[in-house]
This record gives C-alpha cells, sequence and structure tokens, in this order.
C-alpha cells in the first residue's frame, strides 16, 4: 500500500465496522471489516476494506493492524481450529479496493453486499488427505510441519 495511506507515515485512517479508529482502538477487536482509506497521489485518496464473511469460523473476527500498513484477518487469534481429513475449511474474505475515502455507511453498504452474496460451489477444493507430523510447530525446524492438500 502507498506509504501515504498509513497512518504512521502519511495521513490514513484505519476504521473498523464498529466505529474504532487506527491501530490502538482497531488492533486484536472483532468487527465485520477493516478499511484503511488515505491520501494516494495529491488530493486523491483511495483505500484497502477487508471483510469478514459471516459463514466464517469465528466470525466477527479480530484483525490484525498496524499504523504502518499491516492489515489482516486473525482467525485463530483467541482459540485453534482443527481441520479434520476429508472436511475443507471454507473461509471466504472481501477486499474492496476503492477511490476516496468513505465514511463508515458506505463500507457497511460494501459489505453487505459482499455478505449477501450466495457462495458458489467450488469446483476443484482443496481439501486435507493427511497430515504429517503435528500440526504444532517443530522448534527444531522453526517450521510448521506440512499438510499434504489435493483437489477434490
Amino acid at each position: 500500500m502507498a506509504k501515504t495511506i498509513g497512518v504512521a507515515d502519511g495521513g490514513g485512517r484505519i476504521l473498523n465496522s464498529e466505529g474504532r479508529l487506527d491501530e490502538e482502538q482497531v488492533f486484536r477487536k472483532p468487527a465485520r471489516w477493516v478499511d484503511y482509506s488515505g491520501p494516494v497521489s495529491g488530493q486523491l485518496g483511495g483505500g484497502i476494506a477487508l471483510m469478514d464473511h459471516p459463514d466464517n469460523p469465528g466470525h466477527p473476527t479480530p484483525f490484525h493492524v498496524r499504523d504502518d500498513g499491516w492489515m489482516g484477518a486473525c482467525l485463530t487469534l483467541s482459540h485453534p481450529i482443527t481441520i479434520q481429513p476429508g472436511k475443507p475449511l471454507r473461509l471466504r474474505y472481501g477486499l474492496w479496493v476503492h477511490a476516496g475515502v468513505p465514511d463508515g455507511d458506505r463500507i457497511a453498504a460494501a459489505w453487505k453486499d459482499f455478505a449477501d452474496r450466495k457462495r458458489r460451489p467450488s469446483s476443484n477444493p482443496f481439501v486435507v488427505t493427511r497430515f504429517i507430523g503435528s500440526a504444532q510447530p517443530n522448534p527444531r525446524e522453526n517450521r510448521m510441519n506440512a499438510v499434504t492438500t489435493s483437489h477434490r
């Protein structure tokens, strides 16, 4: 994202669906969406809204945001999610890239449009077929153990 959108580096703003502003109020707080907006080029503004779908586990999810430009949904912040072999974990997130700096009502309308869309069945989803080792971090190798997936 453009540095000018950042709260720390530019004149940007972070806003979530609960009306909270910037990292101090938005970090690790559950929300339907989070928007990062600000000046992009001269007077022209723009931004990105990340939207959590109501069918996602734990909706509304907490978000990880930083005033320097980080933004992501934290699906497993408060609790682990177990993925069973043969049972897909379906996640839906919307990303709205927009011109201008919209108010909360405009972003809420975009989220509602996203949330109301019917899910189309995937013709080729990835499915966990088996786990290799454990799903816990391997401290000796400083990485997570692999999961084998296949198309179904």
